[in-house]
């Protein structure tokens, strides 16, 4: 074997090394793009159980008497709120908004779909609703900084406000509705 026949077995032989690198490169690269989109759909999953856990960890606290009680005063917008009540509705309060911010500029950082965002924006007109949470707002809204406040005065803007009606003649009236239809 000549040494130009060394040459040209050493270019082939290369020329098959690049082209099995490059399609290892390719596989890799493919892999790679799989786990970037499980990733994400990991840290989405991630989002939504701690919005869940926070939802459900606000719920929790407000089953407790004496602050169910003071929700549904200042709600309604009574006046005669003790200042225990009032400091519970407060903290209750704070705790929604934090909430609303929070799954605000994730939507906004595209972290929370369209979907999830459209369900905080429903709680949201029906929490402005409230004459007591317009009053929580124009105390705490103009702390606040950024897109969000804007966000909340233009839903405060948009939603008529009504006062909470009485939950428990409508949990009645619902399960009326519910034995009339399943008595067919």
């Amino acid at each position: 074997m000549t040494l130009a026949d060394i040459a040209s077995l050493s270019s082939a032989i290369s020329g098959v090394a690049v082209v099995a690198s490059l399609a290892f490169l390719y596989f890799q690269v493919r892999q790679v793009g799989e786990q970037v989109k499980l990733a994400e759909k990991n840290q989405q999953a991630a989002i939504r159980q701690g919005r869940t856990n926070r939802i459900v960890e606000m719920m929790l606290a407000q089953m407790e008497p004496s602050i169910t009680e003071a929700l549904m005063k200042a709600a309604r917008g009574d006046e005669d709120l003790t200042p225990v009540q009032l400091a519970q509705y407060q903290a209750s309060f704070v705790a929604s908004i934090n909430h609303f911010e929070d799954s605000f500029y994730q939507h906004e950082e595209g972290l929370l779909n369209d979907v999830a965002f459209a369900t905080v924006v429903g709680g949201i007109r029906a929490a402005v609703r409230s004459p007591g949470y317009r009053a929580g707002w124009a105390s705490v809204g103009m702390l606040r900084e950024g897109a969000f406040p804007e966000f909340m005065n233009r839903m405060i803007a948009e939603t008529p406000l009504a006062p909470p009606g009485d939950a428990l003649e409508d949990w009645k009236q619902a399960l009326a509705k519910v034995r009339a239809a399943a008595k067919g």
